[in-house]
């Protein structure tokens, strides 16, 4: 496996935001101006995230929440758009379960509100991206009775 450059997995993640901008409530799309977010390499090779209603770069590195006047999404974008930028600057890749199927508990398992068919839409178009971690994740060990008793 060859490493990739800053510049190939910024092209990956691009990917990945006009897939989830083209269906369903076209998060990082903005109509009025026929505009998609998306990710860009400053002159000094940092990452950052053109938001797409405002036009405006967004460090995706900070930590708490995004100034809103820069960042127009919410906080489930603004996860998705960390760990994707986190993917960008150092190939850290991004949990599938951003992306559902969600249990039922959860918004009625529509957190994006895309519906389900557009979701899967967004799912079908990015299955196999190199920008997501498709591996399940680990269960953890249940402890047996001798180590129960033997903490106890």
């Amino acid at each position: 496996m060859t490493k990739q450059t800053r510049a190939e997995r910024m092209a990956h993640a691009n990917e990945v935001i006009r897939h989830i901008a083209a269906h369903g409530r076209r998060f990082f799309h903005y109509a009025k101006h026929d505009r998609t977010a998306a990710f860009e390499l400053t002159a000094s090779g940092r990452v950052r995230f053109r938001d797409e209603c405002t036009d405006l770069l967004v460090d995706t590195g900070r930590e708490g929440r995004w100034n809103p006047q820069k960042f127009s999404g919410g906080g489930t974008m603004q996860r998705l758009v960390a760990d994707l930028g986190r993917y960008v600057s150092k190939g850290v890749k991004v949990d599938k379960r951003h992306f559902g199927p969600w249990a039922d508990w959860k918004c009625d398992g529509d957190v994006w509100g895309y519906g389900f068919e557009e979701m899967q839409k967004v799912r079908d178009g990015i299955a196999g991206s190199d920008v997501i971690d498709w591996t399940p994740p680990m269960k953890q060990p249940t402890p047996s009775a001798t180590q129960e008793a033997a903490a106890i």
